[in-house]
């Protein structure tokens, strides 16, 4: 009797530490959106600042204050790594290429419905552990109306006592909003708290006005998670189509590669704590667009880097060289010769390496 008491201890005790370890590291994994590009090459050239949140007439009132939430997006665009630099929304200082602003539109976040996995899981849970299982992710929200609005634009720039002008967006998403999950803790109706312990945790909506803001709080993680794969595929083209330049930078080499039509006039390259250095020279910037087999080396390169790329006849690849003191966040701007709106990117160089030692 003894001997089955004491197995029947073990397997309650293994059962907890299962339970138990499988609910940590499924959190574990809900927690953590997709990796940052380590591969400065493969981030987007820019450095950006969220504008604004705004959140739109008829949308539930469950969003919270907007500047707020204008910082939540800004940290997850961070996160997110696909850009060379977020610029902080308390940064009053460093200037920013491009502008991001987000509209939250939508009248509700429809019903919920249980997920296949996580209400497996969660009442295994429910059975070994108890109310633990009220942690794990078990309702998804697929029929949401809500939908995230995302445009850039470059930074508006203001002449000497005039007020800046619009300017026309280089990018615009509808990302929906659609699939966002909570757990049972985040949708329950805690009044009725005792009931709860005698249902499988994914049965059930539960307080509406409570999943609703639990939702948008979730609302930022679902754009850091799901925003950037479209960025990657698609910013680069839109840009390129909408300003006619692109810039392409490859760690490896000393330099940068500026894709544009004929007519630079000026050409601007500033190290953080430096002084711009320009290259103005007609000369010197005749001297800078290559032809024959490097124009279609660096020509491929550019298809690989602008995905739907779409060049226009007489496109030149200005090679531009980076001096060996230019390292950090670099801002690159072409004025263009006609008085059209210059373009401006940001990219990070790490310190230049020593090479090895004549022992190596």
């Amino acid at each position: 009797m003894s001997a089955r008491r004491a197995m029947s201890s073990v397997s309650l005790g293994l059962g907890w530490r299962f339970a138990a370890a499988a609910l940590a590291a499924l959190l574990a994994v809900g927690c953590t959106g997709p990796a940052a590009l380590d591969d400065p090459g493969k981030r987007l050239p820019f450095s950006v600042r969220v504008a604004g949140v705004r959140v739109s007439e008829g949308a539930p009132p469950v969003f919270g204050n907007p500047e707020e939430l204008a910082v939540r997006f800004s940290e997850s665009l961070e996160e997110a790594g696909i850009f060379t630099r977020v610029v902080p929304r308390d940064d009053l200082t460093t200037a920013a290429d491009l502008e991001v602003d987000v509209v939250i539109s939508g009248d509700s976040f429809g019903p919920g419905r249980p997920t296949a996995g996580g209400a497996v899981f969660s009442t295994i849970v429910w059975l070994t552990v108890g109310h633990l299982a009220w942690l794990i992710d078990n309702r998804e929200y697929v029929e949401s109306s809500m939908v995230l609005n995302v445009v850039i634009r470059p930074r508006a720039r203001r002449s000497a006592g005039a007020q800046a002008r619009p300017v026309e967006p280089v990018f615009a998403d509808v990302l929906p909003l659609k699939g966002l999950q909570l757990s049972f803790l985040e949708r329950a109706d805690m009044k009725y708290w005792f009931f709860s312990l005698l249902i499988p945790p994914w049965i059930g909506d539960g307080d509406p006005s409570r999943a609703a803001a639990n939702l948008a709080r979730r609302v930022t993680g679902f754009f850091r998670d799901h925003e950037p794969e479209r960025l990657l595929l698609s910013f680069p083209s839109s840009y390129f189509r909408s300003s006619s330049r692109y810039l392409i930078y490859t760690p490896e080499r000393p330099e940068v590669v500026i894709v544009s039509p004929p007519g630079v006039q000026k050409i601007a390259i500033q190290a953080e704590g430096q002084k711009p250095r320009l290259l103005d020279d007609p000369n010197v910037l005749d001297l800078l667009p290559v032809e024959g087999p490097e124009e279609e080396a660096l020509r491929r390169l550019a298809a690989v880097r602008i995905v739907d790329m779409r060049p226009t006849v007489g496109d030149r690849y200005y090679r531009v060289p980076l001096l060996e003191s230019e390292t950090g966040f670099i801002r690159v701007g072409v004025s263009p010769s006609e008085g059209g709106v210059p373009s401006m990117w940001t990219i990070h160089r790490p310190g230049v390496l020593a090479g090895p030692g004549p022992d190596n």
